[in-house]
C-alpha cells in the first residue's frame, strides 16, 4: 500500500502559462481534494482515473470509507474527464477548463477500509457546456464499490483565485 506524503492544498492560479504549464498545473489538486489526497493518475479526452489512500479519519463509526469522502472523488473524477484541456476527442492541450457539478447521483455498492481506492470516470454525452459523466469506484481487491453519474457545467473563464 503506497503511503504518501501529505499534501498542501493550493489556490488556483489564474496567470498566463505555456500549454504544457497548463496541463501540468490541472494535474495537480487543490482546495478538499488536495486535503483527501486525490490522484489524478490518468487524463484523456473524456476519460480521468483518480486514486485515494484510505486514511483512518476517513471513516466512519463502522470503520469503512464514509460516503461523504467516496462522493467526493467521484464529483471530481466525473468533472475530470469532462474537462480535459483538448477538449473531447483531442490531443491539442488549451487552456484550463474547469466544470460545476449541477448534480451528482451515488449507488454504494461495496464498502473499502484501507488501501487505495480507484474512480474510473467516462464523459458520456452533452455538448459544448453542459456534459454527463459516469463513474465506477473499485477497492483495493478491484471490487466494483460504488457507481455514481454527475452533470457538469462549464465555466466561461477560469476560477477566480479570491
Amino acid at each position: 500500500v503506497p503511503a504518501w506524503p501529505p499534501l498542501t492544498p493550493r489556490r488556483l492560479e489564474t496567470t498566463a502559462l505555456s500549454p504544457s504549464e497548463h496541463a501540468s498545473s490541472l494535474l495537480e489538486m487543490v482546495g478538499f481534494n488536495a486535503m483527501l489526497g486525490n490522484r489524478l493518475v490518468e487524463w484523456a479526452p473524456d476519460r480521468a482515473v483518480l486514486e485515494m489512500l484510505i486514511r483512518p479519519e476517513m471513516l466512519n463509526r463502522s470503520h469503512t470509507l464514509h460516503g461523504g469522502v467516496l462522493a467526493t472523488l467521484i464529483d471530481a473524477a466525473g468533472g475530470f474527464a469532462g474537462c480535459h484541456p483538448g477538449g473531447a476527442n483531442s490531443s491539442v492541450v488549451g487552456p484550463p477548463r474547469v466544470a460545476l457539478t449541477i448534480s451528482l447521483t451515488v449507488n454504494y455498492l461495496g464498502r473499502a477500509s484501507s488501501g487505495v481506492i480507484r474512480a474510473v470516470a467516462r464523459r458520456r454525452n452533452g455538448g459544448a457546456r453542459i456534459f454527463v459523466s459516469t463513474v465506477d469506484v473499485f477497492n483495493a481487491d478491484g471490487e466494483l464499490i460504488a457507481v455514481g453519474e454527475g452533470a457538469y457545467r462549464m465555466r466561461s473563464r477560469p476560477a477566480s483565485p479570491d
